[in-house]
């Protein structure tokens, strides 16, 4: 191959690896091939969500924010240009320009801010609440994805766990059946009419495998939704001991993003009462400026100045009045909503706690007739070929096995869900992950 077509196969072979790597950094997080924790789709969800991806730039503007706050302190320099025509050369013009109708400017300015009647101090001071604020929106909105992941998480193993269930039921239906089936061969008992209802009560149970299949791609989808990841892909989960219940006792709201956003407002309030105020008091400025004016190059005479200048307002509509009245009831608005916020999230733990409860001291009944339901079934099965026990009394163990299972698994559910929820209203969520 020429070097020519060299170059040109190693041009196009470049530019297809930067095509890549553009992708994989843009496209590159995918969900694991194998089955991931709980606190794996916490992670990824708050690496990828794109709710908390925006936060996380509302973050950085005000970050850029609060850098321009704290140097609006510092002196300013600027350079300065100007020609204009002239149609009278005034004798002080002449000083520096002659008799020419040119007029060429160019300078050097400096500006120092001596006082502005706490105007700076206090904008630099709101910038930086406003900037904490930011930080706390984003925990409120990564508290909430969290939530909704453990939630759709807990919801997701609750439906594979029904699939078990009706399956389990099925395998029961199917025995019985084959059972029943037999048993009406050689004796004609259980009657047909019973042996139908038999078949119907297996069909039903193979439909309600297939229903939970439906209801388990559902809440598939609707975790990898709360993931922030699309629809269409698939998601293997962990199953997670039923024995290990998660515990927890009631915790305080102190540490709700909510409440210290709002605590928050409050203290923003009082700065912007005080930069109001400051349109009461007068702006002190230390000034200097270096220069040439000419009229003809080059220039033969330079000129400087420097001074402190005072303004101070007289009239202003009573602009600075209004502004600070404004300012207090904006202090007075963030006061009453902290105040709603807290009693709202106060209201939120108690309920969760009553939830907990509930479902924790249901759990230990529900497993106990769980077992009882369960024991009873084999039993009731045992004895059926022995014609001990008619077929009613044996769908009626199955039915009441399955409600069992389905109680007790519930309860599990509603459990972690309270669970997650009290941790969302405390605040202390997954700190390993800041």
């Amino acid at each position: 191959m020429c070097k020519a077509g060299i170059k040109k196969l190693y041009k196009i072979t470049s530019a297809f690896l930067l095509i890549l790597t553009i992708t994989y950094f843009v496209y590159g997080t995918e969900i694991p091939k194998g089955e991931i924790s709980i606190d794996d789709c916490i992670r990824l969800a708050i690496e990828n969500h794109p709710e908390l991806a925006a936060y996380r730039s509302k973050i950085k503007q005000k970050e850029k924010d609060f850098y321009l706050s704290k140097v609006a302190t510092l002196p300013t320099a600027d350079l300065n240009a100007s020609y204009s025509r002239l149609s009278y050369i005034s004798p002080q013009k002449q000083r520096f320009i002659g008799q020419s109708n040119d007029d060429y400017l160019a300078g050097l300015n400096l500006k120092q801010l001596l006082y502005t009647g706490g105007r700076i101090s206090a904008e630099k001071r709101v910038s930086e609440i406003s900037l904490n604020i930011s930080k706390e929106d984003y925990k409120v909105k990564e508290d909430e994805v969290v939530f909704r992941v453990k939630t759709a998480y807990h919801k997701l193993l609750f439906a594979k766990q029904s699939i078990s269930v009706q399956k389990e039921l099925l395998h029961f239906m199917r025995s019985f059946l084959e059972t029943a089936t037999q048993l009406n061969k050689q004796r004609k008992l259980p009657r047909e009419e019973t042996l139908l209802r038999i078949q119907s009560q297996t069909l039903e149970s193979e439909q309600g495998v297939i229903v939970a299949q439906k209801e388990e791609s559902i809440a598939n989808k609707i975790l990898l939704n709360a993931m922030g990841f699309d629809s269409a892909e698939t998601i293997k989960i962990m199953e997670m001991d039923e024995a290990s219940m998660p515990f927890i006792k009631k915790l305080g709201v102190q540490e709700n993003p909510e409440i210290l956003r709002s605590m928050m407002e409050i203290e923003r309030s009082k700065e912007l009462i005080k930069k109001s105020k400051s349109g009461y008091f007068p702006s002190i400025d230390l000034g200097y400026s270096y220069g040439y004016e000419w009229g003809n190059w080059p220039p033969e005479k330079d000129s400087w100045f420097a001074g402190i200048f005072l303004k101070y307002p007289l009239w202003d509509w009573k602009s600075a009045k209004y502004n600070t009245e404004k300012a207090k009831d904006y202090q007075d608005e963030a006061k009453s909503i902290k105040e709603l916020i807290a009693k709202r999230i106060s209201f939120e733990m108690e309920a969760a706690m009553l939830k907990y409860e509930s479902a924790r001291d249901r759990i230990q009944l529900d497993m106990s007739a769980q077992e009882k339901a369960k024991r009873s079934l084999e039993m009731f099965e045992s004895r059926y070929r022995d014609a001990s026990v008619t077929s009613i009394e044996m769908l009626d163990a199955q039915q009441s096995y399955l409600k069992a299972r389905t109680r007790y698994i519930q309860s599990i559910l509603e459990l972690r869900l309270a669970h997650a929820e009290i941790e969302k209203l405390s605040g202390r969520i997954y700190n390993e992950f800041k």
